[in-house]
């Protein structure tokens, strides 16, 4: 039996921790932990052999062996006592620390940097706000989903351009050494053979499979490559599928359209995978589905294509696991519908993308370039990647018409791919049942639209997957 997807409580989040990845690393490495939460721990754990915990500085009384790294929750500490308790080739760490930049550097700790955390409580991305660069790069390496969150970034970005940094100051993390060197940043300078002097860190979802996004800083030249890293097998195997994934594009008519693989190896207990970066325009991520976007799809759709049962599907095999009773009435209700028609319906499967969606799709000055492809499945059902797009652009950018209105786009748009790659037109109506019910059984966030949607299909009758049918032929024609 399966239970339906929760998310993971905000004490175990780890993404506030993806500092981590600017510190050095070795075998035995020591790390004390002041004031942090459970997540922060976690984090840490990961990658260092010891990590002890304490409330406050008081607790660290000249330790016989010093420690590698020490972290502190916020800036009021007694920055004496952490002096003595660091290595002198070390590295601390201060959360919200602004206030100690100058006494570190008086204290002759040279190498002292602050980091912006956007946004402050569940931080997405981290850069450093030292030059006008690194803080115009970071404002634009994350593509925000939601309207809301895309204007605060413009006017992050407007503010930033002025000479204006008040605002991401409100949330940071400062790292302090005595001398830059080692950790991630020296590992990509010798497998990229270029000098790299910073990063900026995409902290990803807190999904169990999440995984970090690194943006090299070089002292010369475009940022022109991507490294994407992760500390859990989880993780691991996704960063691995994405490799993989753009890998088996690179001899196909969406090389073009995708990242190129550099390599992929394990590095200091990370699995880490670099890639060349999508050159984008000025302009944000593509919202709004497109020719481009039917096109690309149309291509990709001609990759890995077969038919199979639906009952044999991946999306079928995890709604069968799931009990009626878990399911609202109107998915229990389509969920029997389509175990009635399952054992009877072929369906097209072909290679998908698995996240095709607006923040995941550029424009290039070639066109669409799509990315983060950790997701893709040689084997998902037709139509996929093109109703991921339509549901997660009208519940995250907007507007949210209904979920009848929803459904017709959806249908539209499965009818226009059907014209373009010479799919047959009954396969609309299972796919669309077979999609719903699988992003209902994985998807917590969405769930109330999903129900919204799963509801209105219900509504429509029980005849069966084909009553949409004369409807589709009288579109297509």
């Amino acid at each position: 039996m399966v239970m339906l997807r929760t998310s993971v409580t905000d004490d175990l989040d780890e993404r506030p921790a993806s500092w981590k990845v600017l510190l050095p690393t070795k075998p035995g490495g020591r790390v004390l932990a002041i004031g942090v939460n459970a997540g922060t721990a976690c984090a840490l754990s990961r990658t260092w052999a010891t990590v002890d915990r304490a409330d406050c500085t008081d607790d660290l009384r000249n330790p016989a062996l010093p420690y590698d790294i020490v972290v502190c929750r916020d800036g009021r500490i007694d920055l004496e006592r952490i002096y003595t308790g660091v290595r002198p080739d070390g590295a601390i760490v201060i959360e919200n620390g602004s206030a100690c930049v100058c006494a570190l550097r008086r204290a002759g700790w040279s190498y002292v940097k602050r980091y912006a955390k956007l946004p402050g409580a569940k931080p997405r991305v981290m850069f450093s706000v030292e030059s006008r660069r690194k803080r115009e790069l970071g404002l634009t390496f994350h593509q925000p989903s939601t309207r809301k969150s895309i204007w605060l970034m413009r006017l992050a970005r407007w503010l930033s351009r002025l000479g204006v940094k008040r605002h991401l100051m409100r949330s940071t993390v400062v790292v302090a050494m005595r001398e830059r060197g080692g950790g991630l940043c020296a590992r990509l300078s010798d497998r990229l053979g270029r000098e790299v002097v910073d990063l900026l860190i995409y902290t990803g979802s807190n999904a169990p499979h999440r995984k970090m996004t690194v943006l090299p800083v070089f002292a010369s030249g475009p940022c022109d490559v991507v490294v994407r890293l992760a500390d859990t097998r989880a993780g691991a195997a996704a960063v691995i599928r994405d490799a993989e994934a753009i890998g088996a594009l690179a001899a196909t008519s969406l090389a073009e359209h995708a990242p190129s693989p550099l390599f992929c190896e394990q590095w200091g207990g990370y699995t880490v995978s670099a890639e060349t970066a999508i050159p984008m325009q000025d302009g944000p991520a593509e919202s709004q589905f497109s020719e481009d976007h039917l096109w690309f799809l149309g291509q990709l759709s001609r990759l890995d294509r077969r038919s199979m049962p639906l009952a044999a599907t991946r999306p079928w095999q995890v709604i069968a696991r799931v009990s009626e009773e878990a399911m609202p009435p109107a998915a229990a209700t389509l969920r029997r519908r389509l175990r009635r028609d399952a054992s009877g319906v072929l369906i097209t499967c072909h290679r998908s993308h698995g996240d095709f969606a607006p923040w995941n799709v550029r424009t290039t000055c070639r066109g669409l370039a799509v990315v983060d492809w950790e997701d893709s499945d040689v084997g998902a059902p037709a139509f996929t990647d093109l109703f991921h797009f339509h549901i997660r652009q009208a519940a995250y950018v907007g507007p949210w018409h209904g979920g009848a209105a929803i459904l017709k786009a959806l249908r539209d748009a499965a009818v226009r791919l059907c014209r373009l790659e010479g799919f047959d037109i009954r396969e609309i109506e299972p796919a669309l049942c077979l999609w719903l019910l699988h992003e209902y059984v994985i998807n917590g966030e969405m769930r109330d639209c999903l129900t919204e949607m799963l509801e209105a299909l219900a509504a429509e009758g029980d005849a069966g997957l084909s009553d949409c049918e004369s409807d589709h032929a009288a579109i297509a024609s």
